[in-house]
């Protein structure tokens, strides 16, 4: 039986701790959607509001329920919030939702977390139920939606809740919940996230999307909920977030139009599958603002885009980035590397098309496999993984290929896995720079001043400037005229070039009179990260040498062994400038030889000021 009894809620992330963040957009949306609720008392406390930390949140009054959730990677911030809600606040019922609550098995997500009830998949309407529920005393396993206990006390998931519908439906989410105008400063721009449908259409083998259902908005609804927002927080761009943007180019051009004739004129950015924009609908794309989109590429292989179940093909991804960058919007391709089976030739296969393309990815990562998933599952089949929540624990540890992965499900031998990917990557990063290079107009520095440089892009030949912090042999620029990538290489500059052909001479004594070379890093990353992607020289990553390094980023090489190769017969690259030899001082105490110590870069005894005039020629594009 319904009553009139109110409910007070906490609806509070642990996980989003920084002022200058915003909350989870789950939660924003929660709360637009429970905010006038007459029956619920909604209280979502942020930070950025307030100086208090989650314990103190949790004790500051009673509630009826408190509702949390988000990520399954943050496992362990969940077990703390959680175990502190319980001593906090033994009255009230304890709600976990996001992610989380999909991807472990029921029975082993209660006997990690101390929570009495989950929210599986969209939360807003079964968040609501609840709620109701429990303010009238009706039974938890007649609520669609739910992950609770049954009447026999084991995990049990209700029926499923039907999606909401959103052209009926039209939820917004509520930014007064945090600071907007702390975030804008934070990100340095005025911009916001915006959702022009929710789930996916697809079901990719790796993906752990929760939603299921792909629905749509009215295009009206999403355009006024821009003009709204704009007028409220005058925005300089906005993001959409949506697992794939408007899935057919027709709703696509739709949105265009009814976007230009709003008059609203704020840039934007979207998520596509590459099978789906044509150039025409890119280019009207590009006359309603779109400066950038993000292509899930994933893979050059046809082998592994079938195995990942994509629905694309190779020669798709190719169009796509080529059309993209033919119709002037940036391109934010992202590309997954180990995936299961894969093979040597399959990561090639990813490499040559983008070097086909000329094109660099915006993301790369490895694949992991994330429980809820069918890969996780097949992973779990073959005992290349156990316990889900253990695995959630680790799994993201080595996902930027900064450290050599824990977990190897391809068809690549544990030792050469990250060499190899490591390799290719700088292949394609090396190529990309000999291809794009800039006409540099303009570079000075100083020692412990800085400096500048202003280059002319090699595609459109655009001046670009960029400041310099610390010299680096090769800087990537980003033209925001052609939306393309190019490079400056300090070659260019007399006084390094001639430091460059030191070191080349120094490279050519090294292969006459044989030897290992050892690389000594420094506490400046910039240089020795650099060199990892970007071998000027062409004989240095490809040696596999040990380095020396105070960080903890070695990457794929190994840290020298003083026995092997010995210092006596090793030759040492000092990977920065030693304007005060101090490196080389410590590696002649190690038994370098002080002819077979030499760092890349030179230290200029006086400020460097070059110029060059501009060139005049017909640019690439």
């Amino acid at each position: 039986m319904e009553s009139d009894r109110k409910i007070r809620a906490l609806l509070l992330s642990p996980i989003y701790d920084d002022p200058t963040e915003l909350p989870p957009m789950g939660f924003l949306y929660l709360a637009g959607y429970l905010r006038q609720h007459p029956r619920i008392e909604l209280y979502v406390p942020h930070c950025s509001l307030t100086p208090k930390n989650s314990r103190e949140l949790l004790a500051e009054r009673e509630y009826d329920v408190i509702c949390t959730g988000g990520m399954l990677t943050f496992v362990d911030t969940f077990v703390r919030f959680l175990d502190d809600a319980r001593v906090l606040q033994p009255q009230a019922l304890r709600v976990l939702g996001g992610p989380i609550v999909s991807a472990f098995p029921g029975e082993r997500l209660f006997s990690e977390l101390d929570f009495h009830v989950g929210v599986v998949g969209e939360g807003e309407a079964t968040l609501e139920d609840l709620l109701l529920a429990h303010a009238d005393g009706r039974p938890f396993h007649q609520v669609p939606g739910l992950l609770c206990r049954g009447l026999d006390g084991r995990a049990l998931v209700t029926e499923a809740r039907a999606p909401i519908n959103l052209k009926k439906c039209n939820i917004l989410p509520d930014w007064s919940i945090c600071d907007i105008e702390a975030y804008f400063r934070h990100i340095g721009c005025r911009v916001l996230h915006f959702l022009g449908s929710r789930g996916c259409p697809n079901r990719c083998h790796y993906c752990n999307s929760t939603i299921r259902g792909y629905r749509i908005r009215a295009v009206d609804q999403v355009v006024d909920e821009i003009r709204a927002t704009h007028e409220q927080y005058r925005l300089e761009g906005l993001s959409f977030r949506d697992e794939t943007f408007m899935a057919n180019p027709k709703r696509i051009r739709e949105f265009c139009r009814a976007y230009m004739d709003s008059g609203i004129g704020l840039p934007w950015g979207c998520g596509l599958r590459t099978n789906i924009a044509d150039l025409e609908t890119l280019r009207l794309m590009r006359e309603a603002g779109c400066t950038e989109i993000q292509y899930g590429v994933e893979s050059g292989s046809a082998r592994v885009l079938k195995r990942m179940n994509k629905h694309v093909t190779p020669a798709d991804n190719l169009r796509a980035i080529r059309e993209t960058q033919a119709a002037g919007i940036n391109r934010g391709v992202s590309v997954m590397f180990g995936y299961l089976e894969e093979t040597k030739d399959d990561v090639r296969a990813t490499i040559d098309l983008l070097m086909e393309a000329n094109e660099l990815p915006k993301y790369y990562s490895l694949t992991t496999p994330v429980p809820g998933t069918p890969l996780f599952d097949d992973c779990a089949a073959r005992g290349l993984v156990d316990d889900p929540v253990a695995h959630a624990r680790i799994m993201n540890k080595a996902i930027y290929l900064a450290f050599a992965p824990k977990l190897n499900m391809t068809g690549i031998e544990d030792a050469e896995l990250f060499p190899f990917l490591r390799e290719e990557l700088a292949r394609l990063y090396t190529a990309h720079f000999r291809r794009n290079h800039a006409w540099l107009l303009e570079f000075s520095f100083g020692m412990g001043q800085g400096g500048s440089l202003r280059a002319a892009c090699s595609h459109c030949g655009k001046e670009l400037a960029e400041r310099v912090g610390h010299p680096k042999w090769s800087y990537q620029l980003f033209c925001p005229n052609c939306r393309n990538h190019t490079w400056v290489h300090l070659a260019d500059v007399p006084e390094y070039a001639a430091h460059f052909d030191a070191v080349r001479g120094f490279l050519d004594r090294l292969d006459a009179q044989g030897g290992a070379l050892v690389l000594r890093a420094t506490k400046n990353d910039f240089v020795y990260g650099n060199m990892i992607k970007v071998d000027p020289f062409g004989r240095v990553m490809g040696r596999r040498p040990p380095v020396i390094s105070e960080t903890q980023y070695r990457f794929h090489l190994r840290e020298w062994d003083r026995a092997a190769p010995p210092a006596q017969s090793a030759w040492a690259l000092v990977m920065d400038m030693d304007p005060d030899r101090a490196y080389a001082v410590e590696l002649a105490a190690l038994g370098f030889a002080p002819e077979r110590i030499m760092p890349v870069l030179p230290a200029p005894e006086r400020a460097i000021c070059y110029t060059a005039p501009r060139p005049a020629q017909a640019w690439a594009g």
